[in-house]
């Protein structure tokens, strides 16, 4: 390879030396520095307002720079500080044309910067799900790869091959790009592919692999001083498959105490899940596990730990639906409860998981005879042929040129281009078959897409209305800290108790029409619910446009006392009753940027308000000192008895 890097930092040099001034409010600055001011200024914007005027001034410079005397370098370099404040997602058409400007002004020995445009295009077309476009962008960044030594972006191309192989399902030659890429990939780039490596392992059944790629990921990320925890994450899923107690407890204690995962519906889920398959192991043979260590995953076996686990296996039952392998696992699961609790009701667990594998072979018929709904990415498949040719001819000349170059000739020429198209027609007939089968898989299509609405229902759920909205009429990425939110814990005390009254179905049943009651109330009084954890409900205010005071917030909690006793009424006076903790304190709300956008709700504040509901008596409402001390002046309060806690005074006030 040719080292080809001393002519891109000159043209930086001169990039930033340019003498054509822009007049930003009375001030004279350069084009380059300009765009990076305000880049700047958009990520400490304190609104999504001031974020779109500083994209509409950003635009209008881009705009005024390209038209303008200035040199290539300079409108090149403006355009690769601009494009990353769009996202690559919402704001596709912006941001893969401020790119093609990159490519359309780089000077031709600007090795980087012309392949950077080509890789990053590619990379955006990829989670467009275009990946003919994809294909033919990487394989012009590829070529200049091949001629130049590109530093961290080696192996980068083939780490994007091997994505869009996994997206395509064809697993073996997805590996087969990966490995490719570690042969050349260094720093968080190598950690980025083992964590490809384990994803492809993972939908290849393949376990073991999967479980060290994620170790090797975390490692890799940890060495380039990288705080990533979604390797860590990703192998829960592989060491739950391998029934490895000691490694999953590693994992989950490694990340347990991140506060962005907190709130993560799928982090929730999948311990939910372990906790249950744990359990039920454990309960079949206690002698498997030793469970010091292991309290808060494996519970012991007592007629409301039965109950709790059959409500995980519940939830898991309605949060799978529509997807055929993991909502019959889960009713797996709940076959394995009712063997041990049971064993006379398990022939409903088998029946549903045989109308589950009938609904599935129908679905795979239907889709087999449907010829229409064949995409791009089936017929328009000539780029990505040229692709894997041309990373499959590059992989055996670089074999050939590692070798001894004297002892080959003409020969060992014939033998490497006889090597690179067998190669090739293998691809070829791998490819065409694993396009054949992919109809017979579009169930997979129509589950993403279930996958996708389900997110956004969480979405709908925990973020407040007004960034829902705002963020469907401007795509942007959600990042605020909300101040003196109000946080309400209510728990329903002893109604796991209820279990041995009432059959599971029954118990689940009502326990939710109580959480309903609640909600109605929240919606009454311009409460938020967030979430439930077992018996107790969590809710919040401040978070939307309404208006929401600790003392409006004591009202709504004497307002869920009283629908909580027409409940019990309705339901013949259920033995159960209800406590209410109330604090105040910040929110952050925002996107998780290593979850793949997913938007959560998290602070200090929930943990402080379940352990006010704790320490609270049954039918009373508890405040924290602090959030009755915050109310305006002059407002006046019921009568209450003042209690000192490990967590602070609190405020008991009677229903």
């Amino acid at each position: 390879r040719k080292v080809s890097t001393i002519v891109f930092i000159l043209s930086c040099f001169f990039a930033l030396a340019q003498q054509s001034p822009f007049d930003i409010e009375g001030n004279e600055g350069h084009w380059v520095d300009s765009v990076n001011s305000l880049v700047t200024d958009f990520r400490y914007a304190q609104s999504a307002e001031e974020q779109l005027e500083i994209r509409d001034e950003v635009l209008g410079l881009l705009e005024a720079i390209n038209t303008s005397s200035a040199d290539s370098i300079s409108k090149s370099m403006a355009s690769y500080r601009a494009y990353r404040i769009w996202d690559k997602r919402a704001d596709f058409e912006i941001y893969t044309g401020i790119l093609k400007d990159v490519k359309r002004w780089a000077p031709k020995d600007s090795v980087k910067l012309r392949f950077f445009s080509n890789y990053q295009i590619g990379n955006t077309f990829i989670f467009k799900e275009s990946f003919d476009s994809a294909s033919y962008y990487l394989h012009e960044a590829f070529k200049i790869d091949i001629e130049h030594e590109l530093g961290p972006y080696e192996g980068a191309v083939q780490d994007r091959a091997a994505l869009i192989l996994y997206k395509l399902e064809d697993y073996e030659h997805s590996l087969q790009m990966s490995n490719a890429s570690l042969r050349t990939a260094k720093g968080r780039l190598r950690a980025a592919v083992y964590n490809q490596l384990g994803n492809t392992y993972n939908m290849a059944q393949n376990y073991r692999e999967a479980a060290t790629a994620y170790d090797s990921a975390s490692a890799l990320y940890e060495a380039n001083g990288v705080r990533n925890w979604m390797p860590r994450f990703n192998s829960l899923t592989a060491y739950l498959e391998l029934g490895d107690s000691e490694k999953f407890l590693e994992a989950y204690n490694a990340i347990k105490d991140e506060q962005a995962i907190q709130y993560y519906d799928t982090y929730y889920q999948t311990i939910e899940v372990a906790k249950a398959e744990f359990s039920l192991t454990y309960w079949q043979d206690s002698a498997l596990y030793n469970t010091e260590g292991l309290e808060d995953i494996i519970l012991p076996r007592t007629v409301e730990n039965e109950r709790i686990i059959r409500q995980i296996l519940q939830s898991q039952i309605a949060y799978t639906e529509g997807e055929w392998q993991t909502n019959r696992d889960a009713y797996y699961l709940l076959k394995r409860w009712y063997d041990l609790v049971r064993p006379d009701s398990s022939v409903y667990a088998m029946k549903q998981m045989l109308s589950i594998d009938s609904a599935y072979r129908l679905k795979l018929a239907a889709e087999i005879s449907t010829e229409e709904d064949i995409n791009e990415n089936l017929l328009a498949t000539g780029e990505l042929k040229r692709l894997i040719a041309a990373i499959g001819r590059e992989e055996l000349l670089q074999s050939v040129d590692n070798s001894d170059r004297t002892a080959q000739g003409i020969n060992q020429l014939i033998y490497t281009i006889s090597l690179a198209t067998l190669f090739l027609i293998i691809l070829l007939y791998a490819l065409r078959r694993s396009w054949e089968s992919y109809k017979e898989r579009q169930a997979l299509i129509t589950e993403l897409k279930t996958l996708q609405k389900r997110e956004e229902e969480l979405l709908d759920s925990m973020v407040p209305d007004q960034s829902i909205t705002a963020d469907k009429q401007v795509p942007k990425a959600v990042l605020k800290r909300y101040d003196n939110v109000i946080v309400l814990a209510a728990n329903f005390n002893d109604f796991n108790a209820l279990s041995s009254q009432l059959d599971p179905d029954e118990f689940i049943a009502t326990l939710e029409d109580g959480f309903s009651r609640l909600k109605d109330v929240c919606d009454e009084y311009g409460l938020q619910k967030i979430r439930t954890e077992e018996c107790c409900f969590i809710a919040a205010g401040g978070l939307n446009e309404k208006f929401a005071s600790p003392r409006m917030t004591l009202n709504a909690a004497n307002a869920m006392q009283k629908a909580v006793k027409k409940w019990k009424a309705e339901h013949g006076e259920l033995e159960t009753t209800l406590s209410v903790g109330i604090d105040m304190g910040s929110v952050d709300s925002g996107v998780l940027e290593s979850s793949g956008g997913v938007y959560g709700v998290w602070g200090e504040v929930f943990k402080r308000a379940k352990d006010i509901v704790a320490e609270c008596p049954p039918e009373k409402v508890a405040l924290s000192k602090a959030s009755v001390d915050a109310e305006s002046t002059g407002t006046t309060w019921p009568k209450s008895t003042l209690k000192s806690t490990s967590s602070g005074d609190i405020e008991i006030f009677k229903a």
